[in-house]
């Protein structure tokens, strides 16, 4: 059974790392550049990561991209990885504040540079140990009881206003965050699992089985 996947190219992500993981999952994949290609109907969709918070939300809006968003996200089960988490929330301070899709209540903010009088190196890159937290959905990709490395790149993390819908959290020094959310049909990640080894691969292979009895 071909389980049929949207996505959606930004022109500012590292769409190739997640193309290639979907194919090796057992996805079918289409490459979504605007409104116009999305054409057919999917099991999901996948918005990848990389960029600024106001250069990604410009480019999915002169391509209507955030209209497919928009109309699809309650129809078919969806993942968003890195900034693509970011977008979901109502703004982001990053080079000043910008509207997001405000489809999470909540808000994007920096890193802090100093936490609890501990320094804090930002941009934060390399591996980081995520934790679930608070799951209680079956829709969720990110496992019950479960503390898995992922690979993280990022300055800013999202701060949702219900702290209910927090799938996982990640630790910097004394400093924990919101590194994945799971509400109603929607997978976010902070951090990327195409570059996270047979532990990233696994979150898409549950998101494909989501897709798959959606």
């Amino acid at each position: 059974m071909k389980i049929k996947v949207a996505l959606f190219d930004t022109q500012t992500s590292n769409i190739k790392s997640v193309y290639y993981a979907l194919l090796k999952t057992g996805f079918s994949v289409t490459i979504i550049k605007s409104s116009l290609d999305f054409k057919d109907r999917y099991d999901g969709f996948i918005f990848p990561g990389i960029g600024s918070f106001r250069s990604v939300i410009e480019n999915l809006k002169k391509k209507d991209i955030d209209k497919i968003i928009m109309d699809q996200i309650n129809s078919i089960p969806s993942m968003f990885i890195c900034v693509g988490m970011q977008i979901l929330f109502e703004g982001s301070d990053e080079f000043g504040f910008t509207e997001g899709l405000g489809i999470v209540k909540g808000s994007v903010k920096k890193i802090p540079s100093i936490f609890e009088d501990r320094d804090i190196k930002v941009p934060v890159i390399g591996w980081n140990n995520v934790k679930s937290s608070n799951i209680d959905s079956k829709r969720s990709i990110i496992e019950k009881n479960s503390q898995r490395p992922y690979y993280f790149t990022h300055s800013f993390y999202c701060d949702p206003s219900e702290t209910k819908i927090i799938s996982s959290l990640a630790r910097i020094k004394n400093f924990e965050y919101c590194s994945s959310i799971s509400l109603n049909k929607i997978n976010a990640l902070q951090f990327h699992p195409e570059k996270s080894g047979l532990d990233g691969l696994k979150l898409y292979k549950n998101f494909f089985n989501i897709c798959k009895t959606k």
